[in-house]
């Protein structure tokens, strides 16, 4: 399994091919570079800018964190250049800390004063692509590894950040985490690999016991829940602009409908309590904010 290759070799080309903006009635907001993740903090955004190379794994330094506020006003970087990131993905915050996941590191910056208080590298595990980052209401911090397979948790209430892989065969390109603290699970998106497609699944916090959704595959990236029995997921479908989907998925019957489509590289989306999402689009360096509501 060699998941970074695959993902480099396909993004070589789509690089060169024209990106467009997301169709439909949905508004775009537009000006990010390579933007990743998004995570809403009041009526505010924080989008994670991978940067202009649409390198995931380039230790770089043009990584960075952006604020847009109401009617699209912004803080290119939050942080004025005070945090070094070289790719950030998944964010989460747990008192008034961002943690952020950055390659092979995991990166705690404080809210109040801009500056980095923490630092947790995944490097000596043989990690080198963190992607998204969830996080129970009890200071458990959630990361997955999507190039090894695997998903490690924190415990962020201790003194000293150590992470600990949770006790899972290696899932297909682990990308998407979403943890439902009513039923204590993790439900999980995986981007798939050159020898297995990507797929949904369910992971139970209890008794560690994970299940797939059977017949739900695709190239899988974000995901929340509508409600107990509903999941949201952001598939690419092709490495080509325009060729991703937002989807909702039926965890009992594994139906899919389609809910918002011609996305251009869909990642790690917010969903709203309103229902309204916000999802970026990579390829094209926009988000989308649109609703679920017909």
């Amino acid at each position: 399994m060699d998941f970074l290759n695959m993902f480099k070799q396909r993004m070589a080309w789509v690089l060169l091919a024209a990106a467009m903006p997301a169709a439909g009635q949905a508004e775009t907001v537009d000006g990010f570079s390579s933007p990743e993740s998004v995570l809403a903090m009041g009526d505010q955004y924080l989008v994670a800018n991978v940067g202009k190379k649409l390198d995931p794994t380039g230790k770089d330094g043009d990584g960075y964190i952006s604020l847009v506020g109401p009617g699209a006003e912004r803080k290119r970087d939050m942080f004025d250049g005070n945090v070094r990131l070289d790719a950030p993905k998944g964010m989460g915050i747990y008192q008034r800390v961002l943690y952020v996941a950055d390659i092979d590191r995991l990166v705690g910056i404080d809210l109040e004063t801009g500056i980095q208080v923490q630092e947790l590298s995944f490097a000596s595990k043989g990690v080198g692509f963190l992607n998204d980052v969830a996080i129970s209401e009890a200071g458990t911090l959630y990361v997955s590894a999507t190039d090894t397979g695997a998903i490690f948790q924190v415990n962020l209430n201790s003194g000293e950040l150590v992470g600990q892989p949770l006790p899972i065969a290696p899932l297909p390109g682990p990308n998407g985490l979403y943890v439902d603290e009513s039923r204590q699970r993790l439900i999980v998106a995986s981007f798939g690999t050159d020898e297995l497609p990507g797929e949904l699944g369910v992971l139970s916090l209890e008794t560690g016991e994970y299940r797939g959704i059977a017949g739900v595959n695709g190239l899988f990236d974000g995901v929340g829940l509508v409600d107990e029995n509903t999941a949201l997921v952001s598939d690419w479908g092709k490495f080509e602009p325009g060729a991703g989907e937002l989807k909702t998925v039926d965890l009992r019957s594994g139906k899919v409908t389609v809910a918002h489509r011609e996305a251009s590289g869909p990642a790690d989306f917010a969903l709203l309590d309103d229902g309204r999402y916000v999802l970026p689009n990579m390829l094209d360096g926009t988000f989308t904010i649109g609703s679920l509501e017909p």
